[in-house]
């Protein structure tokens, strides 16, 4: 896959996470209400997520891909490090979130938006780190050959 593609690839994502981000926290604050109804109506709009959050882990894993690419040769050394563990504490805040969603209830919503809570502060950190870097990969690309090169040697 063409660099300029996977950058765009990977701006499309941010966007899907971040969309995801800003609805779940609409969906806490529902979650928090005063009556059964609107808590109801909360956990309902946080579970509607459910199916999303596997992307967040296959982005994590698709990214962890791209860095054996030549994409790795616009990184950092310190740079592959930083997605890597970011991506590691990704998956497994996606994972505890998930977990502690099954035992959501209107009785019982506070553990979930507080773990919901890290993870959206999480996917916001990642989304910021990963732009920083696509905008530095921007600048420093090569559409020659000159960069497969480097990568291959």
């Amino acid at each position: 896959m063409e660099l300029r593609t996977q950058l765009d690839y990977l701006r499309a994502e941010h966007q899907e996470m971040s969309t995801m981000a800003m609805d779940l926290t609409a969906a806490f604050s529902l979650a928090q209400g005063k009556d059964v109804r609107t808590r109801s109506s909360g956990i309902a709009r946080v579970r509607s997520h459910e199916n999303e959050l596997p992307g967040v882990i296959e982005h994590c894993h698709w990214v962890h891909r791209l860095l054996e690419s030549p994409f790795r040769a616009y990184l950092e050394d310190e740079e592959v490090t930083a997605l890597n563990e970011d991506h590691g504490r990704l998956e497994r805040l996606v994972s505890d979130f998930q977990r502690e969603l099954e035992f959501a209830s209107v009785d019982r919503t506070s553990d979930v938006i507080a773990f919901g809570n890290s993870l959206i502060e999480a996917l916001h950190a990642h989304i910021s780190l990963e732009e920083r870097i696509l905008k530095r990969v921007e600048e420093t690309y090569e559409p020659s050959g000159e960069t497969l090169a480097r990568y291959i040697q």
